[in-house]
């Protein structure tokens, strides 16, 4: 019950901040074509390093999984039960921004 009553205090502050013309200028400007980009994340050490692997609604085969990679190292260790589809790090569709709009992976 706290936290509705937090939301619902946010919710209240937030009309008399735009009927005040008080409203942050970065709030105006986000974009509501997006969808909120719901994820379970998963996290684990394995030999040493740290895997976060996110889990979303909208894709029943694929995840994305990020690792912790020491700067000094070019490969770590993968858990054998994870299957590597492709190398996705500077691949824009992966972005969280670019997931909103599509939903898919």
């Amino acid at each position: 019950m706290k936290g509705s009553l937090i939301v619902v205090g946010f919710f209240a502050l937030g009309l008399l901040a735009g009927r005040s013309g008080c409203m942050p200028t970065w709030l105006m400007e986000g974009d509501i074509s997006l969808h909120a980009v719901h994820k379970m994340k998963y996290r684990f050490n394995y030999e040493g390093h740290r895997f976060e692997i996110d889990v979303y609604p909208f894709s029943d085969e694929r995840a994305i999984m990020r690792a912790a990679m020491p700067k000094d190292k070019d490969e770590i260790a993968i858990p054998p039960e994870v299957k590597i589809l492709r190398e996705v790090t500077n691949d824009p569709a992966y972005r969280n921004s670019q997931l909103a709009k599509m939903q898919r992976l």
